[in-house]
């Protein structure tokens, strides 16, 4: 994997890739046939200040498994805090998983912490065999140390 990391006062764009594989293992336990082959994925997060201490994000990636996942989307950021050196915002946003699901999310950015929700809206076909519960996620992220500079802190710190 590679991985390339711009990040300043105003602005943070990361961006990456990766492939592996996986073979099969010598003792299958179940009927289905669980080969895996080759996976790769690339991304790009970017994150930049547009107006005071508002925000802008945007995010996608490409993984490529035994089905193609691809993910789009972004998000603002909104300030909720009256002190310079507490950086507190609020993200609001949605993302679309192509041919499989919208997902809108809530993202808590507290100085180190991040607390997120977001509901996985699946594209459900007519028939019920295809029926896939809607799924809602909670995440929480946590910056361990001290940073060495005062650069804009983002969502994909």
């Amino acid at each position: 994997g590679l991985a390339f990391t711009r990040h300043t006062e105003d602005a943070f764009l990361e961006t990456g890739g990766s492939l592996n594989f996986q073979s099969m293992p010598d003792l299958l336990i179940t009927t289905l046939n669980t080969r895996l082959s080759y996976k790769s994925s690339v991304y790009v997060n970017y994150e930049t200040k547009i107006y005071n201490q508002f925000t802008a994000s945007v995010h996608a990636s490409y993984i490529n498994r035994t089905n193609n996942n691809q993910l789009t989307g972004g998000s603002i950021g909104l300030p909720f805090s009256s002190y310079e050196d507490a950086e507190k915002r609020i993200y609001v946003g949605c993302y679309y998983r192509i041919g499989d699901a919208i997902i809108p999310s809530l993202r808590l950015l507290m100085n180190k912490n991040i607390i997120g929700f977001s509901y996985d809206i699946y594209n459900n076909d007519i028939t019920q065999a295809r029926l896939r519960q809607n799924t809602f996620e909670l995440s929480f992220s946590t910056s361990i140390g001290n940073r060495r500079n005062k650069l804009f802190r983002t969502i994909y710190d």
